[in-house]
Formats: structure tokens, C-alpha cells, sequence
């Protein structure tokens, strides 16, 4: 039987609570409501959106795509600022209603508190292809690493493509850790070379040269759209 979001669940993330320490709790997350809100439109992964438009890259202009990514940007910020780094941001991740265009970050399952009591090395888990560096090896991670991952995803909106892949998992990390990746504007003409900027500034391979939180990304996603639209009504 098909769950319908609760309206009152206003905020991308949702407010189940999920983690617990000696006499506290964060309270935070995640709707198992997957599909369905008012209306007709159901809220549908953007695993799917990636892939639509990944195929639509090279013939629309990415204004909508951009919109998505601030939206979660914004969305990892209030997370982050709760010292919960969610791990394994990927398109699956994230629920999308294209017509209210409500946005809400799901399956905090993996996800640590980013206190240094609290996060353990050695460990990993996420989905490679949209791990940041120091995640690979099991490194202690904090919100940056989040945003690395959403960068990925970004990038995968945009052209179609992930930034990093490789034939084997020994390649990929390679890749990851090493290898700049072809510039997204190289790949779809309509990107502005602020595109490139936001790209490469997400995917940097030290995490203090990143957005330093996911507020930081979103405002730079947002003058790039406000950008956008501005030459195009100049045109």
C-alpha cells in the first residue's frame, strides 16, 4: 500500500529520529514515505531524474538542475549543522516532486555523528563512485565530504557522465584521489564556465579547498542560476 508524505514535513530533511547517545538524541531524518504527495505527481528519485536528464544534457539549459542541487545543498547544511555527515549522497538519495519541486534527502542509514569521539577510521561504506578521497580508505569525514559526493552528482546531472569511473575498484580510488576530470562545459556547450568553477571547487581533492558547508555551496549554485537567467533576458 502506497504511503502518502505528510505535508507537515516541511524541511528537506525530515524528522524521524534516528540517533542516540547515553542521554541525548539528534532528532533528524528520514521519511519512509518514499512515494506519493498531494496531488498526482509522486516524488520520485532523482536516480531517475539523473538519468533523463543526463540523456537531455546537451539540448536544455541546466537552470532546473542547478535549482535541485542548492536545494540539497541547502538540505546537507541543516544536517551538517545538527553534526550529522549523512555518507552516501548519491541521485537514489534524494527524493525529488518535480511539480512543488519539494526536495528531501533520505537513508541516513550509514550515517556518523562528526564528533571525533564519535567517528571511526578504518571503515567504509557509501557508493564509490561518489566517495570524496579521504572517505576511500576509511578516513575520518565530516560535512565537506558530503559535499564532494553531491558535487559527483552534479556533475552526473549535467553531462550524463559520472566524473570518475574505472573498470576496477583499484582504478576508481586511483582516479578519485589523483585525476582532475574532464570539465563538464568540455562535455555540454550550454554550461557557463561558472559551472566549472562550482564543479571544481566541490570535487577538490583536499577537503579545505571544498565549500566549507553545504549554505556556502547553495549561494554560489544560486548566483550562478540568477547569472543564467540574467544573460538569457539580455539576450
Amino acid at each position: 500500500m502506497i504511503q502518502r508524505a505528510k505535508k507537515k514535513d516541511k524541511h528537506p530533511v525530515m524528522n524521524k529520529p534516528a540517533f542516540w547517545k547515553k542521554d541525548w538524541f539528534i532528532a533528524l531524518v528520514i521519511s519512509i514515505a518514499l512515494l506519493a504527495v498531494s496531488g498526482s505527481a509522486p516524488i520520485v528519485s532523482l536516480e531517475r531524474a539523473a538519468y533523463d536528464w543526463g540523456l537531455q544534457s546537451s539540448s536544455e539549459e541546466p537552470s532546473d538542475r542547478i535549482a535541485v542541487i542548492a536545494k540539497s545543498a541547502s538540505a546537507l547544511d541543516y544536517a551538517h549543522k545538527q553534526n550529522v555527515v549523512h555518507r552516501d549522497i548519491k541521485p537514489a538519495n534524494i527524493m525529488w516532486d518535480p511539480d512543488s519541486n519539494e526536495l528531501k534527502i533520505t537513508d541516513f542509514g550509514i550515517a556518523r555523528i562528526t564528533d571525533s569521539s564519535k567517528t571511526k577510521t578504518g571503515v567504509v561504506l557509501g557508493t564509490p563512485s561518489y566517495m570524496p578521497p579521504e572517505q576511500l580508505p576509511g578516513k575520518k569525514i565530516d560535512g565537506r565530504s558530503d559535499l564532494f559526493s553531491l558535487g559527483v552528482m552534479f556533475y552526473q546531472m549535467l553531462t550524463g557522465g559520472l566524473p570518475f569511473s574505472g573498470d576496477s575498484m583499484a582504478t576508481l580510488m586511483y582516479k578519485i584521489a589523483n585525476e582532475e576530470p574532464t570539465k563538464a562545459s568540455e562535455l555540454n556547450a550550454k554550461l557557463p564556465p561558472e559551472i566549472d568553477e562550482i564543479i571544481a571547487k566541490a570535487l577538490a581533492k583536499d577537503a579545505d579547498a571544498r565549500y566549507q558547508s553545504g549554505s556556502e555551496m547553495a549561494k554560489a549554485l544560486k548566483e550562478c542560476v540568477a547569472k543564467i537567467k540574467a544573460r538569457q533576458s539580455g539576450s
